[in-house]
């Protein structure tokens, strides 16, 4: 049997006699303190060794031991948080300062610094803890806030990426390498800056159009502040630009190119560089690209076709009293069904709206506390007001099923991709259409009760067993 002995355990929560004297404080009251630096370093490398030594055994660790090593972590990690605020009390700051070239008094000092310069503003809300936000599935999202806190967080960013290239595996340590020489070059700044300020334009728009209850007539306008603004840039925003991409530079030392030597391709010889300059490419090839993408997309999405149509819907809800009612814009809507309007039609509709509004808006209450088209179509109907406004009743029914068909091709495409993965690529279209139209109309489904379901696949056929 092997003797009794002290363990490995033992060795290292056994009280350290230590050869340096505790450090010379003050008296505080009517005691003296000697608390050792010293010693509470002995205490904090101990408790991290015994932590490895246990983290390094390969026995299985039941959930008692694991809450059990947490309980004592929280319990170290408090005692030595009393024991620093206690020493900063007694000892002063002038022995506190060497605990402050950790990296949260790094932290500390360089929020000091940003404060100083006016960097930073203090208030309240301000200053809140910022993260890299992952870009929606909507298909209005906007990227604006993950490039906003990408610049504002540059900083802890190039420290992390730092940190993992030191100290990582080596995969990681090649991944981040790889990364934080891509993040330190003028050509990422000066795209950062950019498409910031493209999709800042643009923020308010995307918004607009993720509103469950979308206001159009102020998101059509909000489409034409868009081109403005994207214009303005065109023309005025070069130099502020660079200016602020020029002072990002400098305060990360990001090296600046010379905007008038010429343009070395990245990934070729710098022997074979290009026939245009540093300012060409990223004015001409980079700033006014981009901002003309910008504009095809605005204007392949909001044409004029498209224009007219969602602006006439608007001008038929009758939210607050019908305030956004326009005869002209709503006549332009109907030329767009030429099939079901035609001249003579458009002559009679013209006359049917003008007594319409003066009806529903002024004389009929029924009418005063409507807030959507699905409400209008019932109460033309509760009321025999279809009856006498047939071609509105029509347009009404049109601008009603408009939404509804947009909505379900969307969501179809988005439940293909649920239902026709890599393992049921050859589904026939009956198959298909059989999975998607109880999946995207769940609503619907979920009112059937199982038995019925059940019954009328067992009435199908005759089969051998029964359900």
């Amino acid at each position: 049997m092997r003797e009794n002995g002290p363990s490995r355990r033992g060795s290292i929560n056994k009280p350290r006699v230590l050869k340096n004297k505790p450090i010379e404080v003050h008296k505080c009251g009517k005691t003296d303190h000697h608390i050792s630096k010293t010693s509470l370093k002995w205490e904090l490398n101990g408790r991290r060794k015994e932590l490895n030594e246990r983290k390094g055994r390969r026995t299985v660790s039941t959930k008692k031991n694991k809450d059990q090593q947490r309980a004592m972590v929280a319990c170290w990690g408090e005692n030595i948080r009393r024991g620093l605020r206690k020493w900063k009390m007694e000892f002063g700051t002038s022995t506190y300062r060497q605990l402050a070239e950790s990296d949260a008094g790094r932290n500390l000092r360089r929020i000091e610094e940003a404060l100083r310069k006016g960097e930073l503003e203090t208030g309240k809300g301000l200053n809140q803890e910022l993260g890299l936000a992952r870009a929606g599935d909507t298909r209005w999202g906007s990227h604006y806030k993950s490039f906003n806190n990408f610049i504002l967080m540059f900083g802890p960013i190039i420290d992390v990426l730092d940190a993992i290239a030191v100290n990582a595996r080596f995969e990681e340590k090649c991944k981040a390498k790889g990364y934080l020489k891509a993040c330190l070059t003028f050509e990422i700044v000066f795209m950062l800056y950019l498409m910031r300020t493209i999709l800042a334009i643009t923020n308010e728009l995307s918004a607009a159009f993720q509103k469950k209850e979308q206001d159009i007539v102020n998101a059509m306008l909000l489409v034409g502040v868009a081109k403005d603004q994207l214009q303005e840039l065109r023309k005025k925003g070069w130099d502020s630009l660079i200016n602020e991409v020029s002072k990002f530079c400098m305060k990360y030392d990001i090296s600046i190119p010379e905007f008038d030597e010429l343009y070395v391709i990245p990934g070729r010889s710098r022997r074979r560089v290009a026939e245009y300059t540093v300012s060409h490419h990223y004015r001409v090839k980079v700033f006014y690209r981009i901002i003309d993408w910008q504009f095809q997309e605005l204007n392949s999405r909001f044409d004029e076709v498209t224009t007219d149509l969602l602006l006439g819907v608007a001008c038929l809800n009758p939210a607050d009293s019908f305030s956004n009612f326009d005869i002209e814009k709503i006549l332009r809507l109907a030329e767009l069904y030429p099939d079901d309007f035609d001249k003579y039609s458009m002559v009679d509709l013209r006359f049917q709206l003008q007594n319409y509004i003066v009806d529903v808006r002024d004389h009929d209450k029924r009418f005063s506390d409507l807030r959507g088209l699905g409400n209008l179509s019932t109460k033309l109907v509760e009321t025999k007001k279809h009856g006498t406004y047939p071609l509105i009743f029509q347009l009404v029914k049109f601008a009603l099923l408009l939404p509804v068909a947009t909505a379900t091709v969307e969501r179809a495409f988005s439940a293909m991709k649920l239902i026709k993965t890599d393992l049921r690529s050859r589904m026939d279209d009956e198959f298909l259409s059989s999975c998607l139209v109880p999946y995207i109309e769940k609503d619907v489904f979920s009112l059937i009760p199982n038995e019925a379901i059940m019954n009328t696949f067992q009435n199908m056929k005759t089969r051998r067993g029964e359900l």
